[in-house]
């Protein structure tokens, strides 16, 4: 896991991740943790991705909400965190995603397209909720528009126009 590769928005999402685990006293960073804190930003990038892939967010949260509750706790004393296979397995897939794609920095978009290739619980929960890998990179192609990612930013500059701009034309046609 080469954390300096992550964008800022990934790397929030991490450092959350493992604040939740050792909250919890968890013993293990699962993707669920991941997956939970993707999605805890509402009307998110991840959010708006799955829901782009023809997915439900908001099912998918609450499988994560599950699968997080009935993982076993330490009681007592400061928990050590660390990183379980199954996480490993899938910062590693995203960060050979990213290469592929020709991306400098590692994106969230390219660990919920690994997330939705890989064999684990994640992966099920996504196809559960209406997910495909394909129909998910189709959404991250749509949202990229052939750019890649080449600063630590570069989840800010998705979407921008609707982000920061209104669609003076597309409220006319809504009256």
């Amino acid at each position: 896991m080469n954390t300096e590769r992550y964008t800022q928005k990934l790397g929030q999402i991490l450092q959350a991740a493992q604040s939740d685990a050792l909250l919890r006293g968890h013993t293990q960073l699962t993707p669920w943790h991941v997956v939970a804190q993707s999605l805890a930003e509402t009307g998110g990038l991840a959010s708006n991705l799955i829901a782009a892939a023809g997915g439900d967010a908001a099912q998918l949260d609450e499988t994560a909400s599950a699968a997080l509750s009935g993982m076993a706790t330490q009681q007592g004393g400061a928990a050590q965190l660390s990183l379980s296979h199954e996480t490993a397995k899938l910062f590693a897939l995203a960060e050979n995603r990213a290469d592929k794609a020709g991306d400098r920095f590692v994106t969230l978009e390219r660990l919920l397209a690994a997330m939705a290739q890989g064999k684990g619980d994640v992966a099920r929960a996504l196809s559960a909720c209406g997910v495909t890998p394909k129909a998910l990179d189709a959404a991250i192609a749509d949202l990229r528009q052939g750019r890649t990612a080449d600063s630590a930013a570069a989840e800010d500059a998705y979407e921008a126009l609707s982000k920061y701009a209104r669609d003076l034309t597309a409220d006319a046609q809504k009256g």
